[in-house]
């Protein structure tokens, strides 16, 4: 577990200092009244919304499932199904892409952002296969890859006078579009055939997935609601479009977090689903909050460098540094709150993630439209936090019923 959780932390090491990169080149986007920068963040919203509809819950019932599969007959019988799967849904969803076009001649720019979404989530289904034969070696491999194209193509960009919010976007699809042919061709190399070949109904990933899919799909509006709440106030005419760039500067800069604690998730979850035992998940869990001890320095460290960066080089995003702080809390309550609910992805208690989710999504659409008008940029922040802090509380307090309650619900 610590040799693959190394692959992947080296490989989100590079991919971090990329993209920290990038947004350093990015902010040279107008930060005047075009807001350019803040619009970047609103469509790279609307693109991370696709990938879900590729995925629909499918890819971590997969890891889920497949993880213990010692039999390679059926393991591949499954991949098939997997991959039949993506294939029809990918191209539901281009045909979905061109309708719209076609009936919105004025949204050509969001329609390269949903191919970007598209090509991008067609390539992240590379990853559950390899993550549940615990192929983290591949794993770390393609994670930079779209990054650091995208990286080269916007200094070029910058080198010509040419980095407008309409050519970035035209990047993001051939950065994404580079890291499909990546993926493939390093999939059919070092983790598992290409098939489409397989006997079992689509219902076997209805059967295994409706619970992940409910999942999925709260989560992804969750994560994308207040920067979309934020441009609907916006257009209302009920806040300034500076808010908007504050929140967007504030987390373009935090966003590197994720990718450590997002890190740890992945290779943790084919481990503890196949923990058969309550004693042992009672370990796990001890083990888990003795990572409070580096994860609490770590923080303010982080936050430290920021401050000490964006004082001295990049004084324009002095307005987001008293969002960060929040940002970088709500990210930590986020890192326990996914780790402690690792143990109920297993069949008879999935349920529990979905309603987890759907309680999240309820608080925050009622703080993000109550404080947003209000508070601006600072309401989405705390909107953004009071949604991870009640998501842990919930948790924690299932966690603590199901094993150390007086009868314990965790299957043995």
């Amino acid at each position: 577990m610590l040799k693959n959780f190394g692959f992947i932390i080296a490989s989100r090491l590079i991919s971090a200092a990329l993209g920290f990169c990038l947004t350093f080149v990015l902010w040279e986007l107008p930060r005047d009244g075009s807001g350019d920068f803040g619009k970047y963040s609103f469509y790279i919203a609307i693109a991370s919304t696709i990938p879900f509809f590729i995925n629909l819950g499918i890819d971590k019932s997969f890891v889920v499932f497949t993880s213990a599969e010692k039999d390679e007959k059926k393991y591949t019988n499954y991949l098939g199904l997997f991959w039949k799967s993506k294939l029809i849904l990918s191209f539901l969803i281009l045909i979905g892409c061109f309708i719209y076009y076609l009936v919105n001649d004025q949204r050509s720019l969001i329609m390269v952002a949903l191919l970007a979404g598209l090509v991008f989530g067609f390539s992240e289904s590379f990853k559950p296969p390899a993550e549940s034969k615990k192929n983290f070696s591949f794993v770390a491999l393609i994670v930079p890859v779209r990054n650091l194209i995208l990286l080269i193509l916007s200094i070029i960009l910058l080198a010509n006078d040419a980095l407008t919010l309409q050519n970035i976007i035209l990047c993001l699809l051939i950065a994404n579009s580079i890291y499909l042919v990546s993926a493939l061709t390093l999939y059919k190399l070092y983790v598992a055939p290409f098939t489409i070949k397989t006997n079992l109904p689509y219902k076997t990933l209805i059967g295994d997935s409706k619970w992940l899919f409910v999942k999925e799909f709260v989560q992804l509006i969750s994560a994308n609601m207040e920067i979309f709440v934020l441009t609907f106030f916006i257009e209302e005419g009920a806040i300034d479009v500076s808010e908007r760039l504050y929140f967007a500067s504030a987390f373009s800069v935090c966003k590197i977090l994720p990718l450590f604690t997002s890190s740890l998730t992945k290779v943790l979850l084919p481990s503890v689903v196949n923990i058969k035992t309550t004693e042992h998940l009672k370990i796990y869990i001890k083990k888990l909050s003795k990572t409070l001890l580096v994860s609490v320095p770590l923080g303010v460290i982080f936050f430290g460098l920021v401050y000490f960066f964006v004082t001295n080089y990049k004084e324009s995003y002095v307005d987001s540094l008293s969002l960060m702080p929040l940002i970088i809390l709500g990210t930590f309550f986020t890192f326990y709150t996914n780790n402690l609910s690792l143990i109920f992805y297993r069949k008879g208690q999935v349920h529990f993630i979905s309603t987890l989710a759907i309680i999240q999504f309820i608080v925050g659409a009622c703080l993000c439209f109550y404080l947003i008008p209000i508070y601006g940029a600072i309401g989405a922040i705390i909107s953004f936090l009071c949604v991870r802090i009640v998501g842990f509380i919930i948790t924690l307090i299932k966690t603590r019923i199901s094993l150390y309650g007086s009868s314990s619900k965790i299957s043995e």
